[in-house]
């Protein structure tokens, strides 16, 4: 995939989608350890990992629709 936005000429939306998901299964993990251990301080770091999550994924699709409105149309990757 050669989209329009880039980043020292790689493609930006596949380095941002890695960061949401591993905030997100980080923010689940978190909340198994802190309802396993009964420590709400977990339950804090949780909250900012998703939060942290959602804003990375909405900055990931964001660019990946750019990305997909820059492939040409007649192109079998747009179909």
């Amino acid at each position: 995939m050669n989209g329009p936005i880039k980043l020292l000429r790689h493609p930006l939306h596949p380095m941002l989608v890695v960061f949401p998901l591993g905030l997100l299964s980080g923010g689940v993990i978190f909340d198994l350890v802190a309802r396993f251990t009964n420590n709400p301080d977990f339950y804090m770091v949780s909250y900012w990992m998703i939060a942290a999550g959602l804003i990375g994924g909405l900055l990931a699709a964001v660019v990946g629709l750019i990305d997909w409105l820059g492939i040409r149309a007649e192109t079998r990757a747009k179909s």
